[in-house]
């Protein structure tokens, strides 16, 4: 008796058999369809996601914490639906501009940091995570507390929507400033030396915002710590420390892609 597979021939209690290969094939066609529906969907949904989660999380940062807390209790499939995921956000909105501006516009950083690509790469995704888990080891050692997978994701997720779009203001004002530099060495003549001379010295106003923006990120973290019960005086050493940690994770990365880069041939000058 033939089964679903079989095809009649024209002769009794004889049938040629369709590979299951070519069904297999086929639903993975289709499933393959469905993930990049899916995936057109959701990067569509991010064109309304990231300036909803940029606004809210600029604009009201005292409510970031209470709404990581919520969304935690939630069914994992559940979390961050009216946001962008915190984890997400930081990738596209800090860590990819970052890449960027110390890639293309920081021509000394292969001094600093080596010339191999990857170097860029692992020393802004250090400094920038850096700056994510210092404060969070320090806020838990200060109050002598573990560090278990579950605090330290809501505060890793925390620090994502408090730092992200402060930083990516940053990422714009640097990015802003290196390109009129970059156009004013590039296109140093006659005709337009006048009109960049009063580019590159108006570029110098982005340092105010530049300025206010790691201002306002130290505001947001110092309220953040005093609603958690820190005092003002503990929140602002925090602060310090982490700066000075990420300053040395800085260093100690630097150094290391520096020698990988160069290995035994540094170069002295």
């Amino acid at each position: 008796m033939a089964d679903e597979y079989s095809l009649p021939t024209g002769q009794a209690g004889y049938g040629t058999r369709t590979p299951k290969i070519t069904v297999r094939t086929t639903m993975t066609f289709f499933n393959i369809l469905n993930s990049i529906e899916q995936a057109i969907y959701e990067i569509a949904l991010w064109f309304i996601l990231i300036p909803k989660t940029f606004f809210k999380s600029l604009v009201y940062p005292g409510r970031v914490q209470q709404y990581v807390k919520e969304e935690l209790l939630k069914e994992e499939k559940e979390q961050f639906s009216d946001l962008m995921s915190p984890i997400i956000f930081w990738l596209l909105l800090f860590v990819v501009p970052a890449y960027m501006m110390i890639k293309h516009f920081s021509a000394g950083a292969a001094a600093f940091i080596g010339a191999k690509p990857e170097n860029y790469i692992l020393f802004v995704t250090m400094t920038l995570v850096s700056f994510l888990i210092t404060p969070i080891f320090l806020m838990h050692a200060f109050e002598k507390k573990k560090i278990n997978r579950e605090s330290f994701k809501e505060a890793f997720y925390i620090q994502c929507y408090l730092q992200t779009p402060i930083g990516f203001v940053i990422m714009i004002c640097v990015g802003i400033m290196k390109t009129i530099k970059y156009n004013f060495d590039a296109l140093q003549q006659d005709g337009y030396t006048p009109l960049f001379n009063t580019i590159n010295g108006a570029k110098d106003w982005l340092l105010i915002p530049l300025c206010l923006s790691f201002c306002y990120l130290a505001f947001v973290e110092v309220k953040m710590m005093r609603q958690q019960g820190r005092s003002l005086s503990q929140a602002i050493l925090i602060i310090i420390l982490s700066l000075l940690g990420v300053g040395f994770v800085m260093l100690v990365t630097g150094w290391i892609g520096y020698i990988l880069s160069y290995g035994d041939n540094i170069p002295l000058t």
